[in-house]
């Protein structure tokens, strides 16, 4: 693009930053500092990661195996998933709060 911005205000215009920045691509680092790892993905990515997530439930629902575990989504960016399961999940909380109402007498 090649443009200084110690000429900001002289040769190169407010206007002409503003542009630049909001049609900056989703790769750039201007968009990355914005909105972090997820401006990598466009909506039609995660649609495609949505489709082959249901796709893998489906399967996995049809191969008839009861004890096979379901399977786990893509990872997406900037998603952070949690590293417990919900049943263990409730079991922290529970403890939690039973610590904070003895501590509370």
């Amino acid at each position: 693009m090649g443009f200084d911005i110690a000429e900001l205000g002289r040769s190169l215009s407010y206007g002409r930053l503003f542009t630049i920045l909001k049609h900056s691509p989703r790769e750039s680092a201007f968009v990355r500092s914005l909105a972090g790892d997820a401006a990598l993905w466009s909506q039609t990515d995660h649609m495609l990661a949505a489709v082959v997530d249901q796709l893998a439930v489906v399967s996995w629902q049809l191969q008839g195996d009861k004890r096979a575990a379901r399977p786990q989504p893509l990872p997406r960016p900037g998603a952070v998933r949690p590293k417990l399961g919900p049943e263990r999940l409730r079991e922290r909380f529970i403890e939690i709060l039973r610590r904070r109402e003895a501590a509370n007498g």
